[in-house]
């Protein structure tokens, strides 16, 4: 599993939807990111196998006064997503087989999806349903990338 050190446009299938997040102060994110928010604040970062985020979508652009995919304090910093289409990411090892197709998969960082491994339940952030693979080896597939998965509201 390997997280981007740069940008990396991915190809995509399907009608999708968009919404533009402030970006955490500090946090770089680069285009074709798997993008979280953080549920204490609201703010996109880089998807990680952490707890407090919930999937926002994949980055696809960034407005503010240095689009650079930066973060800054006062929120003016923002990343346009993508989701509720199906975008080309990276496969864990572990979940290369047909048996996964079809299935929720999770984030291991902001370019690689994989199965339960991640760790425990509260560092499982659900990024969408492993649809195909889109190579014979399988170290790559198209994830149907969908928001807020997996949680209820407890009242």
């Amino acid at each position: 599993m390997t997280a981007l050190s740069a940008d990396a446009p991915r190809s995509h299938r399907g009608k999708k939807e968009l919404d533009v997040i402030p970006i955490a102060t500090g946090e770089q994110i680069r285009i074709g990111s798997a993008v979280v928010f953080k549920t204490s604040t609201g703010r996109a970062k880089a998807a990680s196998a952490a707890t407090g985020q919930r999937t926002a979508g994949v980055a696809i652009g960034f407005i503010g006064p240095n689009g650079d995919g930066l973060g800054v304090t006062d929120g003016s910093e923002e990343v346009e997503v993508a989701y509720l289409d199906e975008r080309e990411f990276a496969i864990a090892t572990a979940i290369r087989t047909n048996a996964a197709l079809g299935l929720d998969v999770n984030w291991a960082d902001d370019n690689t999806v994989a199965g339960v491994a991640v760790g425990t339940a509260a560092l499982r952030i659900a990024a969408g349903e492993l649809v195909r693979f889109s190579t014979s080896d399988k170290s790559k597939g198209w994830v149907a990338v969908r928001r807020f998965r997996g949680v209820a509201i407890a009242i």
